[in-house]
């Protein structure tokens, strides 16, 4: 199950826009920099005049295991008789907000989490991706923890979510459908993961499904 290192090379060429051109986007930093206690840095990038994707950053002062308990011990609140995951729910208002005070599209690329002993880097892999399966992706990291930190002997210092298999460049390849919205590639975020250790000279990628690890080169989406 080989994976490639090359970089996917993305055909929506971006530049970066600047932040003034998005109303609110001020607003919804500072938003989200009270909610989750942490500085935040959005940067906007775009294609064209109708659409713009973020990149969010998120620094914060706590370990990875500080930020699981925290999301195990507040997770869920009930509203309009639904459970919903209490700590996502003001990221996912703060974006709403955002969203109804502009014109154009406005999507998210990538968010990175840089923590005390790690870093979390999430990507676009289809439209609207990141809010859609972020509380997921979160549940997951938490329910894999032991084994993403080798039974809690060593964390990760980089991990990138997530990787795929060796030829997504190909015509109609299964990377190509996803990067076109194919909502039926939903659980790609939860194939395989990247990450890199300080007792590793190389990436070592991570197999949700079997649970385990596999040794060998990794294609990372946009890296």
């Amino acid at each position: 199950m080989p994976l490639h290192t090359e970089s996917f090379n993305n055909k929506f060429n971006s530049s970066v826009v600047t932040k003034y051109q998005i109303t609110g986007l001020d607003i919804f930093e500072k938003s989200l920099a009270k909610y989750f206690f942490s500085e935040v840095d959005v940067n906007v990038h775009s294609s064209n005049e109708l659409e713009a994707n973020l990149n969010i950053e998120f620094q914060n002062n706590l370990n990875l295991g500080e930020v699981l308990y925290f999301l195990n011990t507040h997770t869920w609140e009930h509203e309009e008789d639904q459970l919903i995951m209490r700590n996502i729910n003001p990221f996912l208002k703060a974006l709403q907000t955002l969203k109804q005070q502009n014109s154009i599209s406005i999507d998210i690329e990538e968010i990175s989490i840089l923590l005390k002993d790690t870093s979390i880097v999430i990507k676009k892999i289809y439209s609207q991706s990141i809010p859609a399966q972020l509380e997921n992706i979160l549940e997951e990291i938490t329910n894999h923890h032991y084994k993403l930190t080798r039974n809690s002997q060593e964390v990760p210092f980089e991990m990138y979510i997530p990787v795929f298999e060796e030829g997504p460049l190909e015509p109609n390849s299964n990377l190509e459908d996803i990067r076109n919205s194919n909502q039926s590639a939903i659980n790609d975020y939860f194939g395989f993961w990247g990450l890199y250790f300080d007792s590793e000279e190389d990436a070592v990628i991570y197999d949700l499904e079997n649970k385990s690890m596999v040794y060998g080169d990794l294609f990372m989406l946009n890296h």
